[in-house]
């Protein structure tokens, strides 16, 4: 029962932190970068079972149901490869200077278990990707593209 608990609790804490990096993408560039991201991964299957449903080919609707009962099991990495190809998608291909640092994604999904060792793996990642926060002389370099 114990176990039970625990996978509940975890399965509901997981859930919450996507929703609020989801919630994180408010800009038009970020919910463009999601939906490119949900069509790459899961999109094409859905257009499989349409179109077999429309011409009644059984071959495309189970070759698409087959492909969303797979991305819906559990422990597949559907919802980290979704959330790190928008990211992707809206930093590097959109230029969004608007996305979510890695540090306030990994401080999201960690909460308070953070441990000591955890801030040399947030310096590695900023400093091996384009993930970090901007500095101020970016966000003023920006605004002044802008204007």
């Amino acid at each position: 029962m114990k176990y039970i608990k625990q996978f509940i609790h975890i399965t509901i804490t997981f859930f919450k932190a996507i929703f609020r990096l989801i919630l994180g993408l408010r800009t038009p560039k970020g919910l463009l970068a999601l939906f490119l991201a949900f069509l790459i991964y899961y999109g094409w299957a859905i257009a499989f079972i349409v179109y077999g449903t429309l011409i009644k080919n059984p071959w495309f609707i189970s070759i698409g149901t087959s492909v969303v009962v797979f991305w819906m099991a559990p422990l597949t990495p559907f919802f980290a490869l979704t959330i790190f190809t928008t990211l992707f998608i809206q930093r590097v291909i959109l230029r969004d200077k608007k996305t979510q640092s890695f540090r306030k994604i990994y401080n999201m999904y960690l909460g308070n278990s953070k441990k000591t060792s955890d801030d040399r793996v947030i310096a590695l990642v900023e400093a091996k990707t384009d993930f970090a926060d901007p500095t101020e002389e970016e966000l003023e370099a920006s605004k002044d593209k802008t204007t």
